[in-house]
């Protein structure tokens, strides 16, 4: 399947691809443990198929995502393969709530240099990574809802603090997609697809 198959419009290029090592907000709602960034890691590429996306290491090993299906400790859903994020999403969230809010912090697989905003409606027809024989379809989408850790995070409250309406805030203001969106990889997907940084990315029309 390509790019050129389809009624398509480039949106922008990946930036960053990332995986998650583990979970990041434990069952003590601390979304830093001890930061956020330590359960994530930066990859050169990711590897989807159907079970779900693994990363690509500079000496090409491969270390499977926390959703991937076959992770020790999966958190495989079938409605979280893979996460997308524009980097206008993360201005937006930056002059909401500060520049502790670095790129790659909401856990997002895939960065796209795209200003935005991106909601749920345009992911309507899905889109379509990369050109020509190495291109990866993906149709299905949903808003990545923002948890309360992560909004105590962006809302610049300590783990052992209390909530209060700042986090009421955060949730409301990260909802609608301004988090991000979660993918499902095709089931048919058997042949693994790799992409990486530098890959168009294609919004379908109908």
């Amino acid at each position: 399947m390509t790019a050129e198959t389809h009624h398509v419009v480039p949106i922008g290029r990946i930036i960053r691809t990332q995986i998650h090592l583990e979970r990041i907000a434990d069952d003590a709602s601390l979304y830093d443990c001890p930061t956020p960034r330590d359960h994530l890691l930066q990859v050169d590429a990711l590897v989807c198929d159907h079970r779900g996306v693994c990363g690509v290491l500079p000496d090409r090993t491969i270390q499977r995502d926390l959703h991937h299906k076959d992770h020790p400790r999966s958190r495989f859903r079938r409605a979280n393969d893979i996460s997308l994020m524009p980097l206008g999403h993360y201005e937006k969230i930056r002059k909401e709530f500060g520049e502790h809010m670095v790129n790659g912090i909401a856990g997002e697989n895939v960065l796209v240099d795209y200003d935005g905003p991106l909601t749920i409606e345009d992911l309507a027809h899905g889109i379509v990574i990369g050109d020509g024989a190495r291109s990866l379809s993906i149709d299905a989408w949903r808003i990545a809802t923002p948890c309360a850790p992560f909004s105590k995070l962006a809302a610049g409250i300590a783990p052992d603090q209390k909530p209060d309406r700042r986090v009421t805030h955060a949730l409301t203001f990260l909802n609608h997609g301004t988090r991000g969106f979660y993918g499902t990889l095709a089931a048919d997907l058997s042949s693994p697809v790799e992409i990486r940084a530098g890959d168009m990315v294609y919004l379908k029309r109908a």
